[in-house]
């Protein structure tokens, strides 16, 4: 067995040092095996001995000697591969195709959430059923959202469910006692769409249908209203007609009634210079 220390130096190239314990029982050459084609050569190392004592400098020493250089020996060179960039940079080109560096994942998962492997359709499982039951709607937990439900609402000629039944009922209702508290009393006595009004048109039915049967005798006229309207206004149009006695007289004086205005007019500007004086 062996041990192989790695430094890496990244700069502009890849500067690579590698060093290599070798089994004192282990020859060169058999270390060579490992790397095919890679020279080794021995390694030196340079101990500080000054200023320490005769007992430490002998210990190292010994080490550099005895253990080091001869178990130790360096690659003068080792040729790697690098992986391609992933940011897509080479020699010919400067630039980052940043769509190699990001996935977008793909966002539109209700297919997902709602077959199976297969293609098939999934099933509801109880707590579905019953949501359904009680609200017409379900929720499937997000795939890529942790937390977030995707939700179907049936239709409701489907499964309207029992809540929003509840709440039209009870909306029904309530509009049924506003009608009845605030419309009642109307829909007894009021002359229209009430008890009172479908009485007085049972009767007027009930009339004419004796009437339509046996005759009954007329009290009243039809039109009768209109009739003395046309009266009303022939004499009222006669009042304003002069009589052929009177007609010269009443020419007469329509002829003055001009000449009576011009007078007026002239003595109204001869009373206005006068206060003006």
């Amino acid at each position: 067995m062996f041990e192989i220390g790695i430094l890496f130096d990244f700069r502009v190239n890849v500067d690579l040092e590698v060093w290599i314990w070798r089994p004192m029982d282990q020859s060169p050459k058999d270390l060579n095996n490992y790397f095919d084609g890679e020279k080794t050569i021995p390694i030196h190392f340079n101990t500080p001995t000054p200023g320490v004592s005769t007992d430490i400098a002998d210990i190292q020493n010994y080490i550099r000697e005895q253990k080091a250089e001869k178990n130790l020996e360096q690659c003068k060179t080792f040729e790697i591969s690098l992986p391609p960039s992933i940011t897509g940079i080479t020699n010919e080109s400067n630039k980052i195709e940043f769509k190699s560096l990001f996935q977008t994942p793909t966002l539109n998962e209700l297919e997902a959430v709602s077959t199976n492997p297969d293609g098939s359709s999934l099933k509801l499982n109880e707590e579905q059923l019953k949501a359904v039951r009680q609200t017409g709607e379900f929720e499937v937990n997000s795939i890529h959202f942790p937390g977030q439900h995707h939700r179907w609402r049936l239709s409701n000629l489907l499964q309207s469910g029992i809540q929003p039944a509840n709440e039209v009922l009870y909306k029904e209702l309530s509009w049924a006692l506003y009608m009845l508290i605030m419309y009642a009393l109307d829909r007894i006595v009021s002359n229209c769409f009430s008890f009172k009004a479908a009485l007085r048109s049972w009767k007027h039915g009930f009339v004419s249908l004796i009437d339509a049967l046996i005759g009954l005798p007329a009290v009243y006229s039809n039109g009768i209203d209109s009739q003395v309207e046309d009266e009303r206004n022939k004499f009222l149009l006669i009042e304003l007609s002069p009589h052929e006695s009177e007609k010269e007289m009443h020419d007469a004086f329509c002829a003055q009634i001009p000449i009576l205005l011009e007078m007026m007019t002239e003595y109204n500007k001869y009373t206005f210079r006068e206060n003006q004086v």
